[in-house]
């Protein structure tokens, strides 16, 4: 994907002051390549880009968790269906109009704040629009959303078995029930000379595989 500098190289200025705007910014110079720098070196920033995804409204937050789960990019058509669609203006409309204080969608939204981007790639199918996270900005909003999640990771629990523990299979059974519900009657009993700790980890071992 491309990264946020080349991306904000296919905007006009005004389209640039429109996004340093939203970010609580305000650009010094008129020319798109500085901007572009300028803006980059803003947003590729831990706690700006915190401070801008905590104001999001849940709605905005909501798609960009499902681009996110895309590895950042997906196709435009179906992205579309779901957060609407980013009216195609030209400068003087759109200085006019100013549809980023008025977004028609979940998608205008993030659009004019700079988050997210359109482009064809080639594909099997041939050229196709995308929408896309700018790669550098992307890898950023990934590591705030894990953060919020306390840093838990959404990798599934457990691992492969090894070659070795695969070499001897060994059947399930039911077995620990009746020992477990032994165990439990014992307990009630509080059965003389009875220690839990010791026999719970000893049952436990008896059944570990």
């Amino acid at each position: 994907m491309p990264d946020l500098y080349h991306t904000l190289l296919k905007y006009d200025i005004g389209h640039l002051r429109i996004i340093a705007g939203l970010w609580g910014l305000e650009l010094e110079t008129s020319e798109v390549d500085s901007a572009s720098e300028e803006l980059c070196a803003s947003f590729l920033d831990l706690e700006a880009v915190t401070e801008t995804i905590e104001i999001l409204p849940a709605d905005a937050r909501s798609a960009l968790t499902v681009l996110l789960e895309s590895n950042g990019k997906m196709e435009w058509a179906a992205f579309a269906r779901k957060f609407g669609e980013i009216r195609e203006m030209g400068e003087a409309r759109r200085d006019r109009e100013r549809p980023h204080l008025k977004p028609i969608s979940i998608a205008e939204n993030l659009f004019y704040r700079g988050v997210l981007a359109k482009a064809f790639f080639d594909t099997e199918k041939g050229a196709q629009e995308f929408v896309y996270v700018p790669e550098d900005l992307f890898e950023i909003i990934e590591e705030v959303t894990k953060e919020e999640r306390g840093g838990k990771s959404t990798e599934p629990l457990g691992r492969p078995a090894t070659p070795v523990e695969k070499a001897f299979e060994i059947p399930g059974s039911d077995h620990i029930l009746d020992d477990a519900t032994t165990l439990l009657a014992a307990l009630r009993l509080s059965r003389p000379g009875f220690q839990p700790d010791t026999q719970l980890t000893a049952l436990w071992q008896q059944h570990e595989y």
